[in-house]
């Protein structure tokens, strides 16, 4: 039976990615100690065999759901300068960024789907797609979400957020660029498979980091509602007409070659990255799951940072080595010096006991991503 990194028995039939690469292990997961599914692009291998500089790209879950240390952590170590958030109105006012605490980031709202999109609030007239949605929802999940998520980058709305996101993502300069949905897989997973074409990474790369958000969020804010294969080719085939992800970035977004080749000039290098830094996790992290690590080390319980209402300490196997390797950040060297690193905090916060319980179940494929 496979586990995720918090020790969540995974469903039968989840699709889940290979053994990460050498040069990005644990598909860049980044060692906070609330903030979900973090994962750090840099390593990544993109065109003529460039590597994705470290600590530059980041993505992630609602920043809502740090600690003060991993807020921290962003502002110091990573100096985030962008923070790109794909929600809707009404989840930035149930668990909003803490942007005062990252006073020289930039915050840039990318709106994904409209509150009027998904039904929640306002009063119009809906269309045959909208009846097909509900009715989907309540009754096949996946037919639901393979019908959904197309719609996240081809409706009127997603374009125009997409557009910024990208935007802002060639603009960013200096520091660390974030961005993030509810736990960092639909939306966020869309954004991600965007940047790392204009990268040029391959098809198969990308997919694996989507479906690596299986390993890496927990269950308890993914509802049960997994990264899947489907969704991803389902994405694939709508933008077939416009020149799959590549087509749509210079055709329906705007984005010179021009542009692509300057950020992949200023975001990767020709050199290997370094492996043993901070912002990469080592294989001295929580092993993922049983079947394809077999080389296990002791078992121990950790409580989840998300426990709170959930209420339950979650089973996590760890490598021999209880410490994992810390530096500061370093983008222009690889050297990096030893520490070790925080462990899962106890408690959650009643901020994020009562997001999570204000959710409805029948909404969660929508706008929590």
């Amino acid at each position: 039976m496979a586990h995720n990194f918090w020790g969540d028995e995974l469903p039968s039939r989840v699709d889940l990615p290979p053994e990460a690469p050498a040069e990005r292990p644990g598909y860049g997961r980044i060692d906070f100690e609330k903030l979900p599914n973090t994962r750090d692009l840099g390593g990544m291998v993109g065109a003529d065999g460039r590597h994705v500089k470290h600590g530059h790209l980041l993505r992630s879950g609602t920043l809502g759901f740090g600690s003060d240390a991993d807020i921290a952590r962003l502002r110091d170590e990573y100096d985030l300068r962008l923070v790109v958030d794909f929600r809707n109105l009404i989840e930035l006012s149930e668990l909003p960024d803490p942007m005062d605490r990252i006073p020289q980031a930039r915050f840039l709202h990318a709106e994904i789907f409209s509150d009027q999109q998904v039904g929640v609030t306002q009063e119009h007239t809906k269309t045959e797609f909208e009846y097909r949605l509900e009715a989907l929802a309540e009754g096949d999940p996946i037919e639901f979400m393979t019908l959904l998520y197309p719609h996240m980058l081809i409706d009127e709305t997603g374009i125009e957020g997409y557009r910024s996101f990208v935007r802002a993502v060639i603009d960013a300069k200096d520091g660390s660029a974030l961005w993030h949905c509810y736990v960092g897989r639909d939306r966020c997973g869309m954004g991600s498979a965007l940047v790392e074409t204009m990268l040029g990474v391959s098809r198969d790369d990308i997919l694996n980091d989507y479906l690596a958000t299986n390993l890496y969020a927990p269950i308890e804010l993914t509802l049960d509602s997994p990264a899947s294969r489907c969704y991803f080719e389902a994405v694939e085939q709508a933008l077939e007409p416009r020149g799959s992800f590549m087509g749509y970035l210079t055709g329906t977004l705007d984005i010179t070659e021009a542009e692509i080749a300057a950020f992949r000039e200023r975001i990767s290098n020709r050199n290997p990255p370094c492996i043993g830094r901070r912002d990469v996790v080592i294989p001295t992290a929580p092993v993922i799951f049983r079947a394809a690590h077999p080389q296990m080390g002791s078992h121990r319980t950790t409580p989840s940072p998300y426990s709170g209402s959930f209420g339950e300490s979650l089973a996590v196997f760890t490598a021999p080595s209880e410490q994992e390797p810390s530096a500061s950040l370093d983008r222009s060297s690889d050297g990096a010096s030893d520490g070790t690193s925080g462990d899962v905090t106890n408690s959650s916060s009643a901020q994020v006991r009562a997001a999570s319980s204000s959710i409805s179940a029948r909404m969660l494929a929508v706008h929590r991503s």
